[in-house]
């Protein structure tokens, strides 16, 4: 039996029991109900399963029942056990990689850094996580580190990442806020589709409000 998520485990099982055909040490979780958006801005719902098998990779099959979205994820999982991968970047710069054979998709490269991306204006997703103190310099955290350069070089003055710091959190808020009010005509406000658009919309009326 595989590893199934807490909230499947307790008040969302919906009455679904998952094949034994999963390893023991996967995790899965499923829904009767997801929605998907899609690239071109609509949606679709759907019964879905999810698998994160422990040696990497993510799987998802859907379908008009979790028993039938399970049977799609499984068959796909199959499919990955039994390929002779052979890994391509295809369109993804982050690490990511889809097997030209099974079409699975992996974790398998180091990222492509993009020239002169760090010119790029501050998202207001990045200004989000800054308010929230999201930037402390930490060795093992690239996304924070590369975070707090880009805040600095915008001219942001954050607090003293002092560990100690109890009011670190606060501060934080305070110096964003402060720079936002000056320069929002310098924040980027990309036209990002699906997920990644709704949070930075999310995100930039959090800032308004804050303004306000």
């Amino acid at each position: 039996m595989p590893i199934i998520a807490s909230h499947n485990r307790t008040y969302r099982s919906e009455g679904h029991t998952p094949s034994p055909d999963w390893p023991q040490d996967c995790h899965v979780q499923w829904g009767g109900s997801g929605l998907v958006l899609r690239a071109d801005g609509g949606a679709y719902g759907t019964a879905f399963f999810e698998a994160f098998p422990a040696e990497g990779g993510f799987f998802r099959g859907e379908g008009a029942s979790i028993t039938a979205a399970e049977a799609d994820c499984l068959a796909k999982y199959r499919r990955f056990t039994r390929c002779d991968h052979l890994w391509g970047r295809g369109k993804y710069t982050n690490g990511g990689a889809i097997c030209r054979r099974c079409r699975a998709f992996m974790t398998r490269f180091r990222p492509i850094p993009r020239l002169g991306a760090f010119r790029d204006p501050l998202s207001v997703t990045e200004l989000d996580l800054a308010m929230d103190g999201y930037c402390r310099p930490d060795p093992s955290d690239r996304f924070q580190n590369r975070l707090r350069l880009r805040l600095a070089r915008a001219g942001i003055r954050m607090p003293d990442p002092d560990p100690d710091r109890t009011d670190h959190a606060a501060a934080c808020r305070a110096a964003v806020l402060l720079w936002y009010r000056e320069n929002r005509d310098r924040v980027g406000r990309g036209e990002s589709l699906g997920l990644e658009g709704l949070f930075d919309q999310l995100a930039l009326r959090r800032l308004e409000q804050e303004v306000a």
